[in-house]
């Protein structure tokens, strides 16, 4: 603020008559709100979108797990890792 007071901007001198601090204020105060958005605008489509990725002993069982999983992850071998997990699942 001393700066714009010991040398005021043209476009301030088209806006008063007093070069002074008050003025000085109220024109910094227009120039930042004009560029700076208000808070408001920023947050007013805010939201919180919750998904939950956690994989149920019923979500293996699933008949369309395999091929799912399949077709998002192409080249693993989930034939194999799909074998041993069901042996490690069967009680005798």
């Amino acid at each position: 603020m001393p700066l714009v007071v010991a040398n005021p901007p043209d476009a301030m001198r088209g806006q008063f008559l007093k070069f002074e601090e008050p003025e000085a204020r109220a024109w910094l105060a227009g120039e930042l709100d004009r560029v700076f958005p208000k808070a408001e605008a920023l947050i007013q489509k805010m939201q919180l979108d919750v998904r939950y990725k956690d994989v149920t002993f019923e979500t293996l069982n699933r008949e369309d797990f395999l091929d799912a999983i399949k077709k998002a992850f192409p080249r693993i071998d989930w034939d194999k890792a799909y074998t041993e997990f069901r042996a490690a699942g069967e009680k005798s």
